[in-house]
């Protein structure tokens, strides 16, 4: 049984550890005291689990020169840090483009067989890193910055992993550690190969993935349209994350 609270905060360090190995740049045009913002893709701009605001009028001068590229993630990880944050975020005409369920698995004790049969591997060649980002982008509906995942090589407590069906490229994952969790991201099929069961055979490989590595417990970030399959998988649900962008007049 996973602990409520600590498994919250485990799961959104995990995803922000890796979007500053992803690449930070610096924030020094605005004048919200610890702000994050990556450097390119994924475009996040944000506040770590559990700052405090001090001073809201930061935030408001953030929110009203934010671009509109940035993407603004807010979650209730304290009373303060939503009511102040989301509320700015919101006056200044900001609008919440799309959301994700934070969810979590116990480590799982037993092996996992995959439904049908991948070839899954860590990519180690700029062909296969082509084809990462190809798949990656087509999956999700944006550019993946492929200098973002070149810097996720460099990390040891990192995999980046591409599926093959019969030597084709056809999936993307992403699984990173920081202990006692191992998050699984960047799970994605070629839009051709949609509708095979390839998505739940990969995620039965990546979570078997970090059954061996070892660890407490197994985080995600889901969208609408993957949430049920990891429902389906025993994902527990744990809290809503609100996505901000600043949207163009119609």
């Amino acid at each position: 049984m996973l602990a409520l609270e600590p498994i919250k905060q485990l799961n959104i360090d995990n995803l922000t550890r890796l979007w500053k190995q992803m690449g930070l740049r610096e924030s020094h045009d605005y004048s919200l005291q610890q702000l994050n913002v990556c450097a390119s893709w994924p475009h996040r701009h944000w506040l770590d689990w559990g700052t405090q605001i001090k001073a809201p009028e930061a935030v408001r001068d953030f929110a009203k020169r934010v671009p509109a590229t940035a993407i603004i993630p807010v979650w209730d990880s304290n009373p303060a840090h939503p009511a102040v944050f989301e509320q700015e975020l919101i006056a200044s005409g900001l609008e919440a483009t799309f959301s994700q369920t934070a969810m979590a698995l116990p480590m799982p004790t037993e092996s996992l067989v995959p439904s049908i049969e991948l070839q899954v591997a860590e990519i180690a060649s700029d062909e296969e890193l082509n084809h990462w980002v190809r798949i990656g982008s087509a999956a999700f509906g944006y550019q993946i910055d492929s200098d973002a995942i070149r810097n996720v090589l460099k990390c040891e407590s990192a995999q980046v992993l591409l599926a093959r069906l019969q030597g084709e490229p056809v999936a993307t994952g992403l699984l990173f550690e920081t202990a006692p969790v191992i998050g699984i991201h960047q799970v994605g099929v070629d839009p051709n190969y949609q509708g095979q069961g390839i998505a739940l055979a990969l995620m039965q490989i990546l979570i078997e993935r970090c059954r061996v590595r070892g660890g407490e417990a197994i985080t995600l970030q889901a969208s609408v349209v993957g949430k049920p399959l990891y429902d389906r998988l025993g994902f527990t649900s744990l809290f809503t994350i609100r996505n901000y962008q600043r949207v163009p007049p119609a």
